[in-house]
């Protein structure tokens, strides 16, 4: 100290009050607009009072000095040294804070940093504090104090051993993260709920009836946890169902499938699946789908169950128990009406202006294809001359643009794809690969040509409602109806010239059709 008074051309006895005590007003204004800026700027606000509180605590002291005397020199300086150590304290806490804690370990962890770890990190610089004022302000050896008391520590440290192993287990918690708060977590003796408190003892649980499960941090590090939402939030489920021997196992799977795509709550990616998992009586089938969490799960699981519930029912399926087999030719055998081709093809869009008579024409030489996920069904820039008709499942459609890969829709039952290629043999136009099982029917030229030469009229039908369809996604009405009709037209006469269409036959079944509605 008497070297800085020398510094500044003064001594102890000869301090000036007034320019001291003005210096230190200018640097308590200095320190208040620094906190304001820090409440923006953290790291200006600190790095401001890391050079500020030194010089004030120096101006406060010549001030203390210069007000009562140099007697008091000594009394004065260690009340200033111990405030340094406390202030040094201070801003080293906020520095880890600013440049540790809230930056790098979450950018090296990924995570917020435990509260646990940070109270025990200032614990340990409160401990190290205490330490230097006593020792090195004071000259107090702290291991004087220490030798007498260890007798005491002992019979303390083991009156709280029970309390060490929970900070220590709360300790291993924040390092290992196990879980942590939000997590839904399921501990032994089937105590199950929300992670809501994490402290240095105990963790606190949240149960489903809406109460608190306090387990201590030593039973949660010694138990096996099972956490819900490890390695991510999506939860897996799996369950069985058993069904009728007697019944097709395909058609059952594509029920199966297309109840998990209908259900909203199961996830479409990844893929719900379905096996047939066990060759008894009854059969047994296991699903196997996905849901955004384990909280979701519940609700999801029962509206997937109502799901499969109405897809059986509607085709007279109902889940059975085991059955007991007991040969006997009087016994009536149950009946199944499995949708065929027909049928299925009812369903789909496009088709569904077309009468009876059409749909069995087309079905003729339609075929039905069963595609496991992740099958390539149609690869952009292939030839092809069919359509394909979604019966169960899902499919994306994908877009090769140079050696990107697009994601341009996702197909479900009752959809369809390829009638470009069908109604006018262009090569594919995008790749569809099945996201799950899919099963789907094939409508080849071949298929559609007997239609076609009765009806030619049915490709003008065909065209309309896929041009208008695609327009409608892309332009504004009026846009869209000027552009569609150019479209139409281009793509008859390329369907005419495909399947070999006398132009002058269309016009000729379009003025009967006309003549028919005039009579009628």
């Amino acid at each position: 100290m008497s070297i800085f008074l020398k510094f500044l051309g003064m001594s102890l006895d000869n301090i000036p009050i007034f320019f001291v005590s003005l210096f230190f007003l200018i640097l308590l204004f200095l320190l208040i607009i620094v906190q304001f800026i820090g409440k923006t700027y953290k790291e200006l606000g600190w790095l401001g009072s890391l050079i500020l509180i030194p010089l004030l605590l120096v101006d406060l002291q010549l001030i203390f000095v210069g007000m009562v005397g140099e007697e008091y020199f000594y009394q004065i300086h260690l009340v200033f040294l111990t405030l340094i150590w406390i202030a040094g304290f201070k801003l080293l806490v906020q520095a880890l804070d600013l440049f540790w804690w809230s930056t790098n370990f979450v950018k090296m962890t990924g995570e917020e940093s435990p509260r646990l770890l940070r109270g025990l990190t200032t614990t340990i610089l409160c401990v190290f504090t205490i330490y230097g004022i006593t020792n090195f302000v004071f000259g107090k050896s702290i291991g004087n104090l220490l030798i007498p008391t260890g007798i005491v520590a002992g019979i303390i440290g083991l009156s709280l051993q029970s309390m060490f192993s929970n900070l220590f287990s709360s300790l291993a918690i924040a390092v290992e993260k196990p879980y942590q708060i939000g997590d839904w977590i399921e501990v032994k003796e089937g105590v199950i709920g929300k992670v809501i408190d994490i402290t240095w003892r105990t963790t606190r649980v949240l149960s489903w009836n809406n109460s608190v499960y306090v387990v201590p941090n030593s039973v949660a590090t010694g138990s096996i946890i099972h956490n819900f939402d490890l390695p991510e939030k999506v939860y897996a489920l799996w369950f069985r169902i058993s069904i009728d021997c007697n019944i097709n196992p395909e058609f059952i799977h594509r029920i199966l499938v297309n109840a998990c795509l209908e259900s909203p709550k199961v996830l479409k990616n990844p893929s719900p699946r379905v096996y047939l998992s066990e060759m008894s009586r009854p059969l047994q089938y296991t699903v196997y789908v996905y849901f955004s969490d384990f909280v979701e799960h519940w609700a999801g699981k029962s509206n997937l169950m109502i799901a499969i519930q109405k897809r059986l029912g509607k085709h007279g399926i109902s889940p059975s128990m085991m059955e007991v087999h007991v040969a006997n030719s009087n016994m009536p055998q149950i009946k199944i009406h499995e949708p065929g081709v027909f049928e299925y093809l009812k369903d789909i869009d496009i088709f569904k202006s077309l009468s009876s008579e059409d749909i069995d024409l087309l079905s003729t030489g339609s075929r039905l294809h069963i595609f496991e996920a992740g099958t390539i069904i149609i690869r952009q820039g292939d030839e092809g001359d069919s359509l394909f008709a979604i019966i169960s499942g899902s499919v994306v459609v994908i877009k090769e643009e140079g050696d990107h890969e697009i994601e341009v829709a996702q197909l479900r039952s009752g959809s369809e794809f390829g009638e470009m290629s069908l109604l006018t043999g262009e090569k594919r136009s995008a790749t569809v690969k099945a996201i799950s099982d899919t099963t789907v029917v094939e409508v080849s030229k071949d298929s559609l040509s007997p239609l076609l030469r009765k009806k030619p009229m049915v490709s003008k039908q065909f065209t309309e409602k896929m041009v208008r369809r695609k327009a409608s996604t892309q332009k504004t009405l009026s846009e869209a109806h000027i552009e569609t009709q150019a479209e139409i037209s281009k793509i008859l006469n390329k369907i005419y010239s495909f399947f070999n269409i006398d132009s002058d036959r269309v016009t000729q079944e379009k003025e009967e059709n006309e003549n028919e509605k005039k009579e009628e």
